[in-house]
């Protein structure tokens, strides 16, 4: 089963996340100096987009083909759609392989969440992804003894990865690396990283149904205003955010069903099986990156499991509504 959001366009800037619709709010500036660059491409089999102010249209236009061209440099390393991307080529046999300083970056921010989540996250949860997705072709369940399997071959700890980037699986096992739920948040990283060199100071990123970054401001505004809206209910409110990332994550914003039972698209990596009762998450974090993970990890191992991180957080799960303290939104 498949579900239709309706999504907002109000003004300038467009934001999806992941089962929820985030609009940002943005007046046009009141000063001529500078301007609102915009633009929208399609990458790692979602929609990009990058928008920012400048005061010269040759170079902003020069900025956003860069943050573009960053953007594809990743999938061609990260992506397991791609034959020839890094990670392709370990999944498939390239086993020690030498790594890129980019795709060596991912593999240690991955593995650290993941030891200081207990687990909830992995990077070694690709075969559950591949289980689960010839379960969705077939319409039934995996064999129990397929699951078991599948799931001991989960385990960020059997990663070997060496200061010079060698990777390599255990002696045990051949690893399997899925990156779906932490390239696009890595790759945000890595642009905001781009234009901070290029001293781009007002930019607002969008990527996919999982992450944004928000720099600086619009002329004359204190940050970026969202505004929150999960699918099937009223918007929530609004929340402003300067110089942080944001991910929101829904657990059955992808679904499929088997039998009489509705399936999510993230998996428990300890369990091996996807969500299937609905919550929806909302982290802020300094890093695109820890947002897109912990959005999704908030959601199967609740609060709890992220209140060692730096981080805002907002779960909402049926009736319950849980956030923290310092995560605030404005009715």
């Amino acid at each position: 089963m498949k579900r239709a959001f309706a999504f907002f366009l109000w003004l300038h800037v467009f934001v999806w996340l992941s089962g929820c619709a985030l609009v940002a709010l943005v007046s046009p500036p009141k000063s001529a100096e500078k301007k609102l660059f915009r633009e929208v491409r399609y990458v790692m089999g979602t929609l990009l987009e990058v928008s920012l102010y400048h005061e010269d249209a040759v170079l902003a236009e020069a900025f956003l083909h860069s943050a573009f061209r960053e953007a594809e440099r990743l999938d061609g390393l990260l992506s397991t759609y791609s034959s020839t991307s890094e990670i392709s080529r370990f999944n498939n046999g390239e086993d020690p392989i030498a790594l890129t300083e980019a795709t060596c970056a991912l593999i240690r921010e991955g593995k650290d969440i993941g030891m200081r989540t207990g687990g909830a996250f992995a990077l070694t949860v690709r075969p559950l992804v591949e289980l689960w997705e010839a379960a969705k072709r077939r319409k039934s369940l995996p064999p129990s003894e397929r699951l078991k399997d599948s799931k001991n071959l989960v385990g960020d700890g059997s990663i070997h990865l060496t200061d010079d980037c060698i990777l390599a699986s255990s002696d045990e096992y051949k690893l399997s690396i899925e990156t779906g739920g932490i390239g696009k948040g890595f790759a945000v990283d890595a642009i905001v990283s781009l234009l901070e060199r290029y001293q781009v100071e007002d930019v607002f990123i969008s990527f996919g149904l999982s992450s944004v970054f928000a720099s600086g401001a619009p002329p004359g505004k204190d940050g970026w205003r969202l505004l929150i809206a999960f699918p099937g209910s009223e918007p929530l409110g609004t929340v402003i955010i300067r110089d942080q990332a944001l991910s929101a994550s829904s657990a059955l914003g992808r679904t499929f069903e088997i039998g009489d039972t509705v399936y999510g698209h993230i998996i428990d990596p300890v369990t091996g099986y996807p969500l299937r009762r609905q919550s929806f998450g909302i982290v802020v974090s300094p890093s695109a990156t820890e947002a897109e993970v912990l959005s999704k990890v908030l959601l199967l191992r609740g609060e709890e499991a992220v209140k060692d991180f730096n981080v805002e957080y907002f779960l909402h799960s049926g009736t319950r509504e849980v956030h923290s303290n310092s995560f605030f939104i404005e009715n």
